[in-house]
């Protein structure tokens, strides 16, 4: 695998458009209050131009992208925990025809930094979070 030359694109589609997942009454770790839009959004330490020279820094580009000249998207889903650290890391949507993409992808979000917790209300809560990355030569 070769580092990744060219990050082209991140898009966060829960800032946009997603509505907020009423909690029920619990301990703030259930599944069921994970909320998709908060008063104060999770973030990568540093911010978006910092999780970008993250993900190029530590994402290798799989051999099917540069023996076959193509380019293509995964789209990641995971929580962002109230303590700041990732899980349930899933696929969404491959690329099709790079399962080492796909791979690639889970890798590189699953090293990351813990990040700053999404925050409701002034309380850190669980948030999930859509994050598709860029394969291209």
């Amino acid at each position: 695998m070769k580092k990744l030359p060219f990050f082209i694109c991140l898009l966060f589609a829960t800032i946009c458009n997603a509505q907020v997942t009423p909690p029920p009454p619990g301990d703030g770790t259930s599944k069921k209050e994970t909320y998709t839009k908060v008063d104060e959004m999770p973030d990568f330490p540093g911010g978006t131009p910092e999780l970008i020279k993250y993900i190029k820094a530590n994402t290798k580009i799989p051999e099917y992208v540069t023996k076959n000249n193509v380019e293509g998207k995964v789209f990641l889903k995971f929580i962002v925990n109230a303590d700041g650290s990732l899980s349930d890391i899933k696929v969404m949507m491959p690329f099709e025809g790079c399962k080492e993409c796909d791979e690639e992808a889970i890798r590189v979000v699953k090293s990351m930094p813990n990040w700053s917790p999404g925050k409701q209300g002034g309380k850190a809560v669980p948030v999930s979070f859509n994050l598709p990355i860029k394969f291209s030569k």
